[in-house]
């Protein structure tokens, strides 16, 4: 139960980062969108029910590295790996 109450606050932590490290304001905003779908997919499979959803939205994270916090492929694996030992 805590754990569906604490994903969405982490998903918003884990997309609060920004997408691009550039001074060019239109390469910023085409990656600040790019990131936007990313996060947009990553939050959708993480809201389903099934495990293998779950793992294919972590795994968005890992492909997808910067447009999350630098703490959160970590996070990705450990919920992969979490998501893979249960029954």
């Amino acid at each position: 139960m805590l754990k569906k109450v604490l994903s969405p606050a982490l998903i918003l932590t884990l997309f609060l980062s920004g997408c691009s490290n550039s001074s060019d304001p239109a390469q910023t905003n085409e990656a600040a969108k790019k990131c936007e779908e990313i996060v947009k997919r990553f939050n959708e499979k993480l809201l389903l029910e099934g495990k293998a959803e779950k793992i294919q939205g972590w795994q968005i994270l890992l492909d997808n590295p910067t447009c999350f916090l630098s703490d959160a492929v970590e996070i990705a694996k450990t919920e992969i790996s979490a998501l893979q030992n249960q029954p």
